[in-house]
């Protein structure tokens, strides 16, 4: 007996926002919630519902340019493999829009949440609290997690790197600190710098743009390759008067 494809019920948790000018991730001092302009249902797994898996969770971070083109989309965390492929299909052909500091459209970078249901109503929670969920909608959900980010402390070591630029720029002595969030994927690449807290605008750009270019040994967990979330913290030393 062949089993129908069933769209997915889903609720889309959307974490905070962080606009970047040019290539970076600096936010303004306030959070914005930039737009997903039209989006596309996920089908529910046909083979997970077969094996009676009712529910699913994936999240991931996705980062869009300032012309509102996805520009990387990144998986932290899925219950089933399915799901992650499934949700990574169908966000690939989402259309998203800038958001504008002032005048200026700038990239963004955003955290989500998606639930997968085989049965209910759709829900988008398009706001910037993910707790205030009617939690009747996820009565039996399947908390089972197959595969999420691990901490540095989670690490056989602490990743190894390959190649490390510093900040480059007419940037201000004293300046900082600036603390840059990042994946490493099981690669070695760094994925989705950002910078979260208020900023120099400079300075954080550019420890933004320096990070991006590093690269790491794969870093492990029990031997195997694995995502690895990371921070690291810039200060520009002040200028020594007795040099001047």
């Amino acid at each position: 007996m062949k089993t129908p494809f069933r769209f997915a019920s889903f609720l889309i948790f959307c974490g905070l926002a962080f606009p970047y000018p040019a290539s970076a991730s600096a936010p303004p001092n306030s959070s914005v919630l930039p737009p997903i302009v039209e989006t596309m249902e996920p089908i529910f797994p046909p083979d997970l519902e077969r094996d009676g898996i009712a529910t699913g969770n994936v999240k991931f971070v996705i980062k869009v340019d300032k012309t509102g083109k996805l520009e990387d989309l990144l998986v932290t965390e899925y219950t089933r493999r399915q799901f992650a492929d499934e949700a990574t299909r169908a966000i690939r052909k989402w259309t998203f829009g800038p958001t504008w500091v002032g005048s200026e459209p700038v990239g963004w970078v955003r955290e989500l949440d998606l639930y997968f249901r085989a049965e209910g109503t759709v829900i988008r929670l398009v706001n910037t609290e993910p707790l205030a969920v009617d939690k009747q909608a996820l009565q039996g959900y399947d908390e089972t997690i197959e595969y999420r980010a691990c901490s540095l402390r989670d690490l056989d070591r602490i990743p190894i790197p390959r190649h490390v630029v510093a900040p480059a720029g007419p940037l201000r002595p004293g300046s900082g600190p600036v603390k840059v969030e990042f994946y490493i994927d099981e690669e070695g690449r760094v994925r989705i710098p950002v910078v979260r807290e208020p900023a120099d605008a400079a300075f954080a750009n550019a420890a933004v743009e320096a990070v991006s270019q590093w690269q790491f040994e794969p870093p492990t967990c029990k031997g195997k390759p694995v995502l690895v979330h990371a921070i690291q913290i810039f200060t520009i030393a002040p200028e020594d008067p007795s040099k001047k």
